[in-house]
């Protein structure tokens, strides 16, 4: 999978699972989260980790990146979230006020591969 096509998938989870799931009262906290997540993308964010697992061989020897710098399948990377996750039993993201656990990564799966709505 390509960078931009990676960027699309990204964008449409968090539109999708993140920004609705947001806890709180306010529409302008889910206004502000966004702001800031399409700065992050707009200012090469995603691009400079993309670029930075493109060029280490343990995310190339994990099937993570390919040898061409595309990311890999998303079971692989998906697989190894859902194994960290399922180590501490969930992740929390203070900021958004949200959980994840090992079935919020089977839900991502789903949108890396294209297959969501």
């Amino acid at each position: 999978m390509d960078l931009a096509t990676l960027e699309t998938r990204i964008a449409a989870y968090i539109d999708g699972e993140i920004i609705p799931a947001i806890k709180g009262p306010s529409t302008l906290k889910k206004v502000g989260i966004a702001a800031v997540i399409a700065q992050a993308k707009s200012s090469g964010f995603i691009n400079k980790y993309f670029e930075m697992m493109a060029n280490d061989p343990m995310f190339i020897a994990l099937g993570v990146v390919d040898e061409e710098g595309n990311l890999g399948c998303p079971d692989t990377i998906c697989d190894s979230l859902k194994e960290a996750i399922t180590a501490t039993g969930e992740v929390t993201i203070p900021v958004l006020d949200m959980v994840f656990n090992a079935d919020d990564i089977d839900v991502l799966r789903v949108y890396l591969k294209g297959e969501s709505g």
